[in-house]
């Protein structure tokens, strides 16, 4: 099912995002992956690539539109096409919200929900064109479920999940499957 297909998964350096991509080449698919350290994400495509797959490592902070372009057209440059979209990026920072900092709080939201607004708005484009995608977006119990001191990620957590529902209905008639 994923052979052949051009999957970018961001937040690809370690985690979820790392185990993610190591799964989707060995089924088959060539991988992109982004993450903001070049060091890290070279270490994963090299892993890949040594087991036989197929890595690109393209080091992108995920909250930055110039640098999500420049991700959606290196892939598109290289592969010609995005089969797949997992919005794996994020960070939590924690604190009750009297003792957040102002700058936490908006690293937070644009690590966990800027940057899926992002990476799916650049990566649509060539979906819509081939009528056929799939945009992935990793959340969290804490989209639904609050706990304390994690204000600014639950709230972001939550958006994603409108997001993902909002999204879904915009480009469903279009054969593209959006999933939180």
């Amino acid at each position: 099912m994923l052979k052949d297909k051009v999957a970018i998964i961001t937040g690809a350096s370690r985690g979820v995002g790392k185990a993610t991509a190591v799964d989707f080449a060995q089924a088959g698919a060539k991988v992109v992956l982004a993450a903001r350290t070049q060091r890290d994400v070279e270490a994963v495509a090299d892993l890949i690539r040594t087991s036989g797959g197929e890595a690109l490592a393209i080091p992108t902070d995920v909250t930055l539109a110039d640098e999500v372009e420049r991700l959606i057209r290196r892939t598109l440059d290289t592969y010609h096409q995005i089969d797949i979209l997992v919005n794996n990026a994020g960070i939590g920072i924690f604190a009750p919200v009297i003792d957040s900092a102002p700058a936490d709080w908006s690293n937070v939201v644009d690590s966990n929900l800027k940057s899926v607004y992002l990476c799916s708005k650049y990566a649509l484009p060539s979906m819509l064109e081939r009528k056929s995608g799939q945009i992935i977006n990793v959340l969290s119990i804490a989209a639904k479920v609050p706990f304390k001191a994690s204000s600014a990620y639950c709230a972001a957590k939550a958006g994603a999940l409108a997001f993902t529902k909002v999204l879904s209905e915009e480009v469903r008639s279009q054969n593209i499957r959006v999933t939180a």
